[in-house]
């Protein structure tokens, strides 16, 4: 090659280069400002939109929303209202739940929050499958990505935007809710299709997804003698879920005397303990009586170690009769936004606070209540579902 060709390649790869490289950082650029889930900034040149995925977005949220108090549950606190937890609670409110979240999950987000923010009232969801069973396993797909909310680690936040459909979304500076979400407000963020009132009053308000996969668990455990088809069942490790309940929440509430916590023990319907559980992800081959023996275990060992912190108390509402209501649940796990409220009354009013002195009592009415539930109509409207859908089949 001579000098010349030489020196008109080494022109023409350097400009090749020069454009790539150009190329890439631009991209990145517009990714860093375009940045659909707040990661690094508030919305740039577009309107102030969110996205559902709590777990993700909950980052942007603390980062530049205006408030000292936090909702940490599961879908059971989704609904409870931010705002009516201020005006019966006082402060600034804002709902972070994770649906399907286990203790150390939330955990993440609490310890973020209590670095960037000066933090006064938690509300914190005990339910009853991570009471038993700690972490959720084989689901690391499906879980706060720590990484997001840890200091530093620019490039792996950044990652999280680099990708195609992302790319897409900014070269077109896209406001589509598949790129940059579609709730507006903070005070609905974490609300679902639960909140809406068409969906309760019986096994035929569900949706067809809910009696369809009800209808086949029931089948499947009455061939299965009501055991889950699961090829292991999950037992109560005491000691460890001690541990588990140290570290994941006990410790926090210990270390933050200036913030007052409030656990909610969620009810859970009174058909799920007496006849089974809907999640096997969650409840790990246990059936509803399964469940409730290890809750009456570990529940009173927690509401002693609360009981010796100042800075927190229990609420429970199982020993009510709302729980024995089909009507008041769209599912095998929901109910509607009226105990929601019902909850943040007690809160306020210092009701429905479980203690060593009255665990004992609270949890004996539970299992009666629980043990005289009249399963018949639940399976009625299950059968009777199941002959709409087959209406061939002899009856």
């Amino acid at each position: 090659m001579s000098a010349k060709k030489y020196k008109i390649f080494s022109i023409c790869f350097a400009g090749i280069v020069s454009v790539v490289v150009f190329s890439g950082f631009a991209l990145c650029a517009l990714l860093y400002i375009y940045d659909p889930f707040w990661l690094f900034h508030k919305p740039i040149f577009r309107a102030t939109t969110y996205h559902s995925d709590i777990r993700i977005q909950a980052k942007g949220i603390i980062d530049s929303a205006d408030f000292d108090s936090v909702i940490l549950g599961t879908s059971l606190l989704e609904n409870t209202s931010a705002k009516e937890a201020g005006q019966k609670l006082g402060g600034k409110w804002v709902n972070l739940s994770l649906a399907g979240s286990d203790f150390s999950e939330r955990k993440i987000l609490l310890d973020y929050a209590l670095k960037r923010k000066n933090i006064k009232q938690v509300i914190f969801s005990i339910d009853n499958f991570a009471l038993i069973n700690g972490d959720r396993e084989n689901s690391t797909s499906w879980r706060v990505d720590s990484r997001l909310y840890t200091e530093g680690l620019f490039l792996e936040k950044f990652k999280r935007d680099l990708n195609k459909k992302f790319i897409k979304c900014a070269l077109r500076w896209s406001k589509k809710a598949e790129c940059v979400g579609d709730k507006n407000d903070l005070e609905t963020i974490a609300q679902t299709y639960r909140s809406e009132r068409k969906y309760f009053g019986g096994m035929v308000n569900w949706t067809e997804w809910q009696k369809e996969q009800t209808a086949k668990q029931y089948s499947e455990y009455v061939k299965n003698d009501f055991r889950p088809k699961s090829e292991e069942t999950k037992r109560l490790n005491f000691d460890e879920q001690k541990i588990y309940l140290q570290e994941s929440i006990l410790e926090t509430i210990r270390e933050n005397p200036q913030i007052e916590f409030y656990l909610i023990f969620p009810p859970y319907p009174r058909f799920f303990y007496a006849l089974f559980p809907f999640n096997e992800v969650y409840h790990k081959g246990r059936n509803g009586k399964e469940i409730f023996a290890e809750v009456r275990q570990i529940l009173p060992y927690l509401t002693q170690k609360v009981a010796n912190l100042e800075n927190a108390k229990i609420y429970g509402f199982d020993n009510l009769d709302y729980a024995g209501n089909i009507a008041n649940y769209c599912d095998h796990s929901h109910y509607y936004l009226d105990m929601n409220s019902m909850q943040l009354d007690a809160i306020a009013n210092g009701t429905h606070i479980l203690t060593p002195q009255n665990i004992d009592k609270y949890l004996a009415t539970m299992e009666s209540k629980i043990k005289n539930y009249d399963i018949a109509p639940l399976i009625e409207q299950i059968q009777e579902w199941e002959a709409r859908q087959n209406p061939n089949l002899p009856r």
